[in-house]
Protein backbone atom coordinates (compact mmCIF):
# COMPACT_ATOMS: atom_id res chain seq x y z
CA UNK A 1 0.00 0.00 0.00
CA UNK A 2 0.77 3.54 1.14
CA UNK A 3 4.30 2.67 3.08
CA UNK A 4 1.92 3.51 6.44
CA UNK A 5 3.42 0.35 8.25
CA UNK A 6 7.24 1.30 6.99
CA UNK A 7 7.05 4.57 7.95
CA UNK A 8 5.75 3.59 11.72
CA UNK A 9 8.74 0.46 11.55
CA UNK A 10 11.07 3.04 10.74
CA UNK A 11 9.80 5.46 13.50
CA UNK A 12 10.09 2.71 16.00
CA UNK A 13 13.64 1.52 14.89
CA UNK A 14 12.61 -1.61 13.26
CA UNK A 15 14.01 -0.48 9.93
CA UNK A 16 16.75 2.16 8.91
CA UNK A 17 15.12 4.40 6.46
CA UNK A 18 16.29 4.59 2.73
CA UNK A 19 16.26 8.44 2.75
CA UNK A 20 15.68 11.36 4.22
CA UNK A 21 15.92 11.10 7.73
CA UNK A 22 14.07 10.51 11.53
CA UNK A 23 13.33 13.70 13.55
CA UNK A 24 12.81 13.87 17.14
CA UNK A 25 12.73 16.98 19.52
CA UNK A 26 14.08 18.64 16.14
CA UNK A 27 17.53 16.71 16.43
CA UNK A 28 17.84 14.20 13.72
CA UNK A 29 18.75 10.84 15.28
CA UNK A 30 19.59 7.93 14.15
CA UNK A 31 17.28 4.81 16.08
CA UNK A 32 19.53 1.45 16.64
CA UNK A 33 16.10 -0.48 17.38
CA UNK A 34 13.10 -0.36 19.63
CA UNK A 35 14.86 0.03 22.87
CA UNK A 36 16.26 3.69 21.92
CA UNK A 37 13.15 4.69 19.91
CA UNK A 38 11.42 4.14 23.51
CA UNK A 39 14.70 5.53 25.28
CA UNK A 40 13.50 8.49 23.22
CA UNK A 41 9.54 8.85 23.55
CA UNK A 42 8.50 6.86 20.95
CA UNK A 43 6.29 3.86 21.37
CA UNK A 44 3.99 1.75 19.53
CA UNK A 45 1.25 -0.26 19.56
CA UNK A 46 0.66 -3.00 16.98
CA UNK A 47 -1.88 -3.04 14.47
CA UNK A 48 -3.20 -6.64 16.15
CA UNK A 49 -2.58 -5.63 19.46
CA UNK A 50 -4.79 -7.85 21.51
CA UNK A 51 -6.02 -7.19 25.43
CA UNK A 52 -5.30 -9.41 28.41
CA UNK A 53 -8.75 -10.53 29.70
CA UNK A 54 -7.86 -11.69 33.06
CA UNK A 55 -5.32 -8.41 33.35
CA UNK A 56 -6.45 -5.12 34.89
CA UNK A 57 -6.93 -2.57 32.62
CA UNK A 58 -3.86 -0.64 34.07
CA UNK A 59 -2.10 -3.57 33.76
CA UNK A 60 -2.77 -3.85 30.19
CA UNK A 61 -2.04 -0.53 29.44
CA UNK A 62 1.26 -1.22 30.78
CA UNK A 63 2.12 -4.48 29.54
CA UNK A 64 5.76 -4.94 28.41
CA UNK A 65 6.95 -1.75 30.13
CA UNK A 66 5.96 -1.93 33.78
CA UNK A 67 7.01 0.38 36.71
CA UNK A 68 8.75 -1.50 39.09
CA UNK A 69 9.59 -0.68 43.00
CA UNK A 70 11.95 -3.04 44.80
CA UNK A 71 11.96 -5.21 42.09
CA UNK A 72 7.88 -5.06 42.77
CA UNK A 73 5.20 -4.04 39.62
CA UNK A 74 4.33 -0.50 40.76
CA UNK A 75 0.67 -0.18 40.70
CA UNK A 76 -0.03 2.60 42.18
CA UNK A 77 2.01 4.37 40.34
CA UNK A 78 1.37 2.72 36.77
CA UNK A 79 -2.25 3.64 37.55
CA UNK A 80 -1.58 6.86 38.62
CA UNK A 81 0.62 7.41 35.32
CA UNK A 82 -2.32 6.03 33.61
CA UNK A 83 -4.88 8.34 35.14
CA UNK A 84 -2.87 11.23 34.57
CA UNK A 85 -2.62 10.56 30.67
CA UNK A 86 -6.29 10.03 30.54
CA UNK A 87 -6.92 13.78 31.79
CA UNK A 88 -4.27 14.43 28.86
CA UNK A 89 -5.87 12.77 26.39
Amino acid sequence: GAGKSTLVNVLFGLYRPDAGQVVIADEPVQLTGPDDAISRGVGMVHQHFQLVPPMSVVRNIVLGAEPTRLAMVDLDFARDQVLALQQRF
